[in-house]
């Protein structure tokens, strides 16, 4: 019997003609005056993942797993019997179905950046180097949920969100069924970096190494990596119609980075070089590093009670939402935001997108210090021990990580309507551990080691 002949398809348009020009520039105007700048294009490959999820869709989409239902060693009576001419049993036309569609247009993401830096050398064998750092992502693998059916007053028939989806429906294998989710698999993600960096090197002179480094700089993205976002923001849109409202700062972004480090090697009074005071007084060395930098931002969401699907959710935003005083219990006001609801008719007011953005508060900054002290002892020629103590969070600071965004959306907590016609929107700022709680660290609390080495 001759194999069946398919279709020749084609996923996607490839480009073919990637263009990545490399330039750099260094001149030096003086002998203690360096300007170099550079600019570059470099494209990436597509996730391979993008073509295999597209297994999954309908018809015979996924994997299944259909066994005979055996008690005591006997089929039981009525259920469903697997064989070799029913291997699959009967479809329930009934079962919701999901797709995944690849953009056609599905273009190659690519990189372009570009540098610009003044060097000059100082005094006491002193560098400084002031630059401009800049790059623009675009093209990046995302994801977008194309069949939501948007916020609604709901009708209280059990298909209104069905029967609202621009695809209600899908033909599986001849059968009719209802189709949920549309991941659409795109390339529209764009991303954006620029950053002032200042750093100074002091170079070793008597047993004294030193660095600095300062960075300002903002990290913004419009929609996300398809899975893996950015650790603090969603990976998808809250309304597939308004892309430009997601784009937002970087859950990673840090406005000011300062890192310090230094290496000392303690100097030895010559008098108390040798015996017993010069074996132990002798080769000792310091080493810290110091950083510092402010919070990364945060979202503030709410449950998904306006019936967008799979889509993030996220309410009114009324205020600003800082606090003057913060805590860890109380980081930001909630009720500077109004959940936004779609479970009330009476107040179609509240069922709609909320307008607040993303990573638009920050959290807690982060200052901490490292601290080692190493100690050589020579041993014979070119063997020697060092003894290592090591300091990690040496003043023992808690470094505590972003606060609970997520607003209460149980039925307390939603929006009614008042006598006189106003919303009544009940408080959340008072709920234990609730919105804007910390309850967390990203780093752990002073860690103390020792340590012997043998160096040969």
């Amino acid at each position: 019997m001759p194999d069946k002949i398919r279709t020749p398809y084609n996923f996607y348009d490839p480009s073919k003609k990637q263009f990545q020009p490399r330039i750099g520039l260094a001149y030096r105007l003086t002998e203690n005056w360096v300007v170099r700048s550079g600019f570059g294009i470099f494209y990436n490959v597509h996730q391979l993942n993008n073509y295999t999820i597209l297994n999954l869709n309908p018809p015979l989409s996924g994997s299944s797993n259909f066994a005979n239902t055996i008690r005591n060693g006997v089929y039981v009576p009525g259920a469903t019997l697997y064989d070799f001419n029913n291997p699959f049993g009967t479809p329930n036309p009934a079962s919701i179905a999901n797709a995944n569609v690849l953009n056609r247009n599905n273009y190659q993401p690519y990189v372009a950046q570009w540098t610009f830096d003044i060097q000059r050398r100082l005094p006491w064998s002193t560098t400084l180097l002031v630059g401009y750092v800049g790059s623009k992502s675009t093209h990046v693998d995302q994801t977008v949920e194309k069949n939501n059916p948007g916020p609604f007053i709901p009708s209280g028939a059990a298909d209104t969100v069905q029967s609202l989806r621009p695809f209600p429906f899908i033909l599986d294998n001849g059968i009719l069924r209802p189709l949920s989710r549309i991941r659409f698999l795109a390339s529209g993600g764009n991303a954006f970096y620029e950053g002032l960096q200042v750093s100074a090197r002091k170079e070793v002179s008597q047993g004294f190494l030193m660095t600095f480094a300062y960075t300002y700089s903002k990290a913004e993205m419009t929609g996300y990596g398809r899975n893996e976002g950015d650790g603090i923001n969603s990976n998808t849109y809250q309304d597939a119609n308004n892309r430009a409202a997601e784009k937002s700062r970087l859950g990673f972004d840090a406005t000011h980075v300062v890192t310090m480090s230094f290496l000392y090697n303690v100097p030895m009074i010559k008098s108390l070089s040798k015996g017993v005071a010069g074996a132990v007084l002798a080769g000792w060395q310091t080493n810290g590093i110091l950083s510092f930098r402010t919070g990364f931002p945060f979202t503030v969401s709410q449950g998904n009670i306006i019936n967008t699907g799979n889509n993030p959710v996220r309410p009114d935003r009324l205020a600003n939402g800082s606090l003057a005083n913060q805590t860890i219990n109380q980081w930001f006001d909630p009720d500077a935001f109004h959940i936004v609801s779609c479970q009330n008719s009476a107040i179609p007011q509240t069922c709609h997108y909320g307008n607040s953005g993303r990573a638009i508060l920050d959290g807690p900054g982060f200052h901490n210090a490292d601290v080692s002290l190493f100690k050589n002892f020579n041993l014979v020629e070119r063997v020697k021990l060092q003894f290592r103590a090591e300091f990690f969070n040496l003043t023992n600071t808690p470094q505590f990580g972003i606060p609970n965004g997520g607003l209460n959306t149980g039925g307390g907590f939603r929006p009614t309507a008042g006598a006189s016609g106003n919303l009544l929107f009940p408080s959340q700022a008072n709920i234990v551990q609730g919105p804007g709680a910390i309850t967390g660290t990203i780093s752990p609390m002073r860690n103390i080691q020792f340590g012997l080495k043998l160096l040969w």
